[in-house]
């Protein structure tokens, strides 16, 4: 199990549990700033739950489909996208967090 905190550029948004084994969101620890966090990922009381995160958390992983996405996971020696976003943290260039 591992701690991580999801950012927006320079500012905390939340911090949650992740288990890499099986490779899901276990908890959300703490809500920092629901003002910063992603479109969609908030309901209206400023809340988020394990599986909203779990499917946005997901849904970082570059499609399976994309052209060359085999090639870059055999020379990464990665199982699939998802390692990839895993080992990465999550970052992206396209977007900020």
């Amino acid at each position: 199990m591992a701690c991580y905190t999801l950012m927006n550029k320079d500012y905390p948004v939340l911090e949650f549990e992740y288990d890499l084994k099986s490779r899901v969101v276990t908890r959300i620890v703490r809500m920092v700033d629901a003002a910063r966090a992603p479109l969609g990922l908030i309901d209206e009381r400023g809340r988020t739950s394990k599986r909203d995160l779990d499917y946005w958390w997901r849904h970082r992983a570059i499609p399976a489909s994309r052209e060359q996405v085999e090639h870059l996971l055999e020379n990464l020696r990665l199982d699939s996208t998802l390692e990839l976003v895993e080992r990465t943290f999550g970052l992206s260039l396209s977007d900020r967090y």
